[in-house]
C-alpha cells in the first residue's frame, strides 16, 4: 500500500481571511497487494504560535477501501477562514488499517496582515522615470 503523494502544500492564503475559500486536493492510495485494504483517515495537526483550529484540515471520506491491485482517492481540504492566528499551519493525514499505515504531510500558510504597495517614480516635472536607488523599510 502506498500513497501517491508524500505531502500536500496548500500554498499561502492571502490576508484578510474573511474571503478565503477552502482548498481541496486529492490523494490517491495504491494497493500493491492481492486483497482489499480498508483505511481509516484522520488528520493530526500542529501549528506556529498556537494549535491549528479544529476543522482547518479535513479528510473525506473518513473510511476508504482500496481494491486489490487498484487505487482509491480521498480529498483533503484546508480552510484558513477558521482560527485567528496567522502563520504556517501543518499536519499529517494518517491513513491506517489492515496492518497498513501511510502518512501524508499537510501545510498551509495563513498570511499575516499585509498590504500591496505600488511605488511609481517620477522626476521633478512629474514624468515617469527609472529610480537610481530605493530603500523601503
Amino acid at each position: 500500500m502506498v500513497g501517491e503523494r508524500a505531502g500536500v502544500n496548500f500554498g499561502m492564503q492571502q490576508w484578510p481571511h474573511t474571503d478565503d475559500v477552502p482548498v481541496t486536493r486529492h490523494i490517491t492510495y495504491r494497493n500493491l497487494g492481492t486483497t482489499p485494504v480498508t483505511l481509516d483517515l484522520a488528520v493530526e495537526t500542529t501549528g506556529q504560535g498556537d494549535t491549528v483550529p479544529p476543522g482547518m484540515f479535513t479528510a473525506s471520506p473518513r473510511r476508504l477501501t482500496v481494491p486489490a491491485g487498484g487505487t482509491a482517492e480521498a480529498d483533503v481540504t484546508a480552510d484558513t477562514r477558521l482560527g485567528t492566528t496567522d502563520g504556517t499551519k501543518t499536519g499529517v493525514l494518517l491513513a491506517a488499517g489492515d496492518g497498513q499505515q501511510i502518512r501524508t504531510a499537510l501545510a498551509v500558510q495563513r498570511e499575516a496582515e499585509s498590504y500591496t504597495l505600488t511605488v511609481r517614480y517620477r522626476d521633478h516635472q512629474g514624468v515617469p522615470t527609472t529610480p537610481s536607488s530605493s530603500v523601503v523599510a
